[in-house]
């Protein structure tokens, strides 16, 4: 999976892998800056920075898909 960075409002958008060997099954920003991203095997990624940069945790509840109130 990719994300996708874009700083003009989406006029255009730059490639940008958290984890070379991630793939995401849902992802959800609360903000501009924090977002969540959920993948295989329970990886859960989180972001202060609009996407910059990642902090990777794996959940003990294995692969999971993210709700919205997840965001809280």
């Amino acid at each position: 999976s990719q994300v996708l960075l874009t700083d003009d409002g989406g006029t255009n958008w730059v490639v940008h892998a958290p984890s070379p060997n991630t793939y995401f099954n849902d992802m959800a920003f609360s903000d501009v800056s924090k977002g969540i991203a959920v993948g295989a095997f329970g990886e859960i990624l989180r972001t202060a920075d609009g996407g910059l940069s990642w902090v990777a945790q794996v959940s003990e509840f294995g692969e999971i898909t993210l709700t919205r109130r997840l965001l809280g």
